[in-house]
């Protein structure tokens, strides 16, 4: 199990992989960073590491990371990744640009689950375990671990619910999923509300923080 693309930060390689049986890694992102190349790198390696993929958006078009692929890549990312899309149904509204676009993207391999809430995330997860389970049994492999979880900007859903709701969630995903031997990985702005940046480093394993200037290692 690799963790190449975070091993740049400064953080030993022993310390990552202390994740390696169940984890969860925070991301901490400047408000003026990109930090695009970072999701798609991650899932590409991931991947190649013969993991399953459940990416949640919340903040960004999922067409974001749809597009961050290259054509030749598709057909093995396409097969263990799957995009739950909590930003079409709040930000979307009736474009059918993002609709038709989508469409397209499906047609080309990716399986999209969309949700509103952080119940229907929890929903979404579950369809895409049936769906990697099958996928993991005609690839004769059992068992869907090890397993990658991505939550790209979750607080983003306080707005449409609570911030109770929030940590709810946060607290039962990360307890659920390292007790599977699964890797969980949430990524959320360096902005974000004090309480609940403090609470978020409390739960996670690994904190590392990204801005301009590169990484920073806040927590092993």
């Amino acid at each position: 199990m690799n963790f190449d693309i975070f091993s740049e930060s400064g953080v030993d390689s022993l310390k990552l992989k202390k994740m390696k049986k169940g984890g969860t890694l925070l991301l901490l992102y400047d408000d003026n960073v990109d930090y695009t190349k970072i999701l798609t790198d991650y899932i590409k390696e991931t991947i190649s590491d013969g993991d399953t993929v459940d990416y949640t958006t919340t903040y960004r078009s999922p067409l974001d990371i749809c597009r961050s692929f290259k054509d030749e890549e598709l057909s093995t990312i396409t097969k263990h990744l799957s995009i739950i899309d909590c930003f079409s149904p709040h930000y979307s509204f009736d474009d059918k640009v993002v609709k038709f676009s989508k469409q397209e993207f499906s047609q080309k391999g990716f399986k999209f689950f969309d949700a509103e809430s952080f119940a229907d995330v929890h929903t979404a997860a579950n369809d895409s375990w049936y769906r990697f389970r099958k996928i993991c049994k005609a690839e004769e492999n059992q068992y869907r671990i090890p397993h990658r979880t991505i939550y790209d900007t979750l607080s983003s859903l306080i707005g449409f619910s609570s911030e109770e709701l929030y940590f709810l969630f946060i607290r039962h995903v990360i307890a659920s999923e390292k007790s599977y031997g699964m890797i969980s990985l949430f990524i959320e702005p360096d902005s974000i509300k004090k309480e609940i940046r403090a609470d978020l480093i409390r739960m996670s394993d690994v904190v590392i923080k990204y801005g301009t200037v590169g990484y920073e290692v806040i927590k092993t």
